[in-house]
């Protein structure tokens, strides 16, 4: 199912907010609606992604073709923010949260943001990005709950148990080191 079928007139109704026959953005995203092939395409050109330390946010350099995560956020805004990255990683300059046409300036950032969130909440897309990127699961609502089980990364979290010991069950994945685990039961 793409993000065109699943939500393209409310997709539709944002866009009246930009004029219909100026943005290049949105004849861009009304020719090329995103998909999972989507994501293969963006790891095909060669994109990667890394966390690193900075306070929040993120950024996609098109030229090093390089998506850059605060490694200091929540699981939700992680996502949120890697899915907004790869907006601009899949629709290229026009997709700029503030870009320069023949027109003037257009702020294309609550657009991007628009198509993130949505992208975000269709678990399948979510799943494909994470997959692609080889980012672990986290569960914190329905999308990240089903996306987890299509990569068959099963997690229970409590987020007392995080709070008070400083893990969840995901966290004792096959690649981890168990040693001293049996204090915690």
């Amino acid at each position: 199912m793409g993000l065109a079928n699943l939500n393209y007139i409310d997709l539709m109704r944002e866009f009246e907010l930009i004029d219909k026959d100026k943005s290049e953005f949105k004849n861009e995203v009304c020719s090329k609606p995103f998909s999972i092939d989507s994501v293969n395409e963006i790891l095909k050109n060669g994109y990667k992604l890394k966390f690193q330390n900075f306070e929040s946010g993120g950024f996609c350099n098109f030229e090093k073709k390089l998506i850059r995560i605060s490694d200091k956020i929540e699981y939700f805004e992680r996502d949120d923010n890697i899915c907004h990255e790869v907006v601009h990683a899949f629709y290229g300059f026009v997709s700029w949260d503030v870009y320069m046409d023949l027109d003037g300036c257009r702020n294309n950032k609550i657009i991007t943001e628009l198509l993130a969130r949505r992208i975000r909440a269709v678990p399948e897309y979510l799943a494909s990005i994470l997959d692609g990127f080889k980012i672990p699961s986290h569960i914190y609502d329905k999308s990240s709950l089903l996306a987890s089980q299509l990569r068959n990364e099963i997690q229970l979290y409590f987020p007392f148990v995080e709070k008070i010991f400083h893990f969840t069950i995901m966290d004792f994945s096959k690649e981890k080191n168990h040693s001293g685990i049996e204090e915690y039961f």
